[in-house]
């Protein structure tokens, strides 16, 4: 089995995530996210953050054990929000858009499923002011050739 398209993949997940109605950034913030305005005195537009994380290739060249798996892609999605709910509403509408079994449909290749692998939980951001908070979970991809 050949290696996947990752960028295919990643353009998917940015397209499927954009169905939350949150703005959602490439590996960055998205520009028209986050304070409206001046910090902490206008309203706060939460955000999704999706970046390519890892990928687990399988073929000669794959470690022996992993020669006949399937390849694997893992992404994490930040949600970033001016509060905790905030920033877990997020991370809810990101799970549930990308574990709904919906195939991404990208030519020549299958997604078997999206699975959510971790989460680090909400944290708070205290070197910025006001301080935000950020909903971190990763996902794995195991994506096969039909």
């Amino acid at each position: 089995m050949s290696a996947p398209p990752i960028e295919a993949h990643t353009a998917a997940l940015l397209t499927r995530l954009a169905t939350t109605g949150l703005p959602v950034g490439d590996a960055r913030k998205p520009d028209d996210a986050g304070w409206q305005g001046t910090p902490g005195a206008s309203s706060f537009l939460t955000y999704l953050v999706l970046y390519p994380v890892d990928v687990l290739r399988a073929g000669p060249d794959a470690a022996l054990d992993d020669n006949y798996r399937a390849p694997h892609l893992t992404y994490q999605v930040t949600s970033v929000g001016q509060d905790r709910r905030a920033a877990q509403v997020g991370a809810d509408l990101a799970a549930t858009c990308l574990t709904d079994g919906t195939p991404l449909g990208i030519p020549g290749w299958s997604t078997e499923r999206i699975r959510h692998d971790s989460s680090a939980g909400v944290t708070r951001d205290e070197d910025v002011n006001p301080p935000l908070y950020y909903a971190i979970d990763r996902y794995l991809l195991e994506v096969s050739t039909p």
